[in-house]
């Protein structure tokens, strides 16, 4: 899954935030400027949807100022997909899925997530 806020400063409040939706067996991680990546091991599409969903309320319940978001918060945009590993699979293919439904949820109004499948 990534995640991507409505700009580049997150307070630790907000990381502390998503952070707080994991399992002990996940890893949330910074992909790139204002990315977050979340690796949830085992999760299926649904798991993995319901995940993104509690990240992005949970985000916006902080209700953390954005002067540059049309919000005025600080709002989480999402896209989730998951691949089970196969031999001769490659990690760049998930994440570009997971990229296309990052932008599918940016365009469709952000503060939103968006699953592949």
């Amino acid at each position: 899954m990534q995640t991507a806020g409505t700009g580049p400063a997150r307070p630790p409040a907000t990381l502390a935030a998503v952070a707080g939706t994991a399992r002990d067996t996940d890893m949330v991680a910074r992909y790139g400027g204002e990315e977050l990546a979340v690796v949830l091991p085992g999760a299926d599409l649904d798991c993995a949807h319901r995940t993104a969903e509690r990240i992005r309320a949970a985000v916006a319940a902080l209700e953390a100022p954005h002067p540059g978001s049309p919000t005025g918060f600080l709002t989480v945009s999402a896209g989730v997909a998951t691949s089970a590993p196969r031999r001769g699979t490659r990690p760049d293919g998930l994440l570009k899925q997971a990229d296309r439904c990052l932008y599918e949820a940016k365009n469709g109004g952000r503060n939103r997530v968006a699953a592949a499948g």
